[in-house]
């Protein structure tokens, strides 16, 4: 059978709780439940209950984004939400071993070249479905003078990636 986790690819006001997430998907299998984000937190919430679990905390304390579930492997995957080009680095959490990593550093050079706009990985959004991780990054032109657009060609364009894991789903070897 086929498990998917959904992504909304837009902020997401959640409140449960005293509980304010800002990016919320999805617990695959697990109907009634989602997890959402507080600056770096992981909750698991009931949906039912409106009760709230911490399932982890990122390494650095920012705004995650783009949370995706792996249920077959133990992974969430995420990035950081920070609107800057410098922002290109898309992490994972293994819940059964309770390890952070680093799936790659820069998304733009993982194969097939992922192209990536202003704000990096900061405006993505992400969904796990059938083995693959789906990402989406926005390519918005800059409005600021001074700072380049990233091409007539692209204008206000949006990208979405099928991203292809090693068997262990810590490293990409493939995005199409």
């Amino acid at each position: 059978s086929n498990t998917f986790g959904i992504a909304f690819f837009f902020v997401v006001s959640f409140t449960c709780s005293r509980l304010t997430g800002q990016s919320i998907v999805a617990v695959q299998d697990q109907a009634g439940f989602v997890m959402c984000t507080k600056t770096g937190e992981i909750f698991v919430v009931n949906a039912n209950t409106g009760t709230a679990k911490l399932v982890t905390t990122a390494p650095s304390p920012v705004a995650i984004n783009s949370l995706a579930t792996d249920t077959s492997r133990g992974i969430i995957y995420y990035c950081y939400n920070n609107f800057v080009s410098t922002n290109k680095s898309v992490y994972g959490y293994n819940y059964r071993t309770n390890t952070h990593f680093t799936l790659i550093n820069d998304f733009s050079t993982a194969p097939g070249s992922p192209m990536l706009g202003l704000g990096g990985v900061g405006t993505a959004g992400a969904a796990f479905y059938n083995g693959q991780l789906y990402f989406g990054v926005e390519l918005a032109r800059s409005l600021s003078p001074g700072v380049p657009n990233i091409g007539a060609n692209v204008p206000y364009s949006d990208r979405l990636y099928r991203v292809t894991l090693d068997a262990a789903g810590t490293s990409i070897p493939a995005t199409s």
